[in-house]
């Protein structure tokens, strides 16, 4: 259910929401303070996720098929990357 409210099923979230919960999981305990700041007004600026997909030229109704192709391609380079990252014990730097 929470992965459909993600990819646009009922409850769908805006992109602010969706850009905002990546860098919270991902980059944002590497920034400062003022970094994040930084971040959070450029969030501000961001168009709607209609606007966002329409610029890319991409036609919503077909997201679940673009998820899957999305997420093929990247699984190779993502194991890989973890691969290197467990075997140089980069996986626990702070």
């Amino acid at each position: 259910e929470e992965e459909m409210r993600r990819w646009g099923g009922e409850g769908e979230r805006t992109l602010k929401a969706c850009v905002e919960e990546a860098y919270e999981e991902s980059l944002m305990e590497h920034h400062s303070w003022a970094v994040q700041q930084a971040v959070a007004v450029a969030f501000m600026l961001l168009p709607s996720k209609e606007s966002f997909a329409e610029s890319l030229e991409i036609d919503l109704s077909k997201r679940a098929e673009y998820k899957q192709r999305v997420e093929a391609c990247m699984k190779p380079m993502n194991d890989r990357m973890y691969a290197y990252y467990e075997e140089k014990k980069l996986m626990d730097i702070p």
